[in-house]
């Protein structure tokens, strides 16, 4: 199946994220560190906390292009329905 550019860009965005928050929770892991383990979790943990809603937001924009190829391939099949079923009510007649 052919992907359109908005899908190739997700796609991209979602990769980028993904390592962005990888890096984000090491550094603000190793950062902080020094004042406790604890503290370095709930840093690592913050630090993450930005790229990783950028994710949610990038999987459900993902979800709904989907959503949406589905719906219309379901519209096409329904109307094929309908003028199959209206034509065999005519030759009946």
């Amino acid at each position: 199946m052919r992907r359109s550019a908005v899908e190739v860009l997700i796609s991209f965005l979602l990769g980028i994220s993904w390592a962005l928050a990888l890096l984000s929770a090491l550094f603000a892991f190793d950062f902080f560190y020094p004042f406790g383990l604890f503290t370095a979790i709930a840093g690592a943990i913050f630090g993450a906390f930005f790229w990783l809603v950028l994710i949610i937001f990038l999987e459900i924009a993902s979800l709904q292009i989907d959503k949406y190829r589905e719906l219309k391939q379901q519209t096409k099949l329904l109307s094929e329905i309908k003028d199959r079923l209206s034509n065999e009510k005519l030759s009946d007649i």
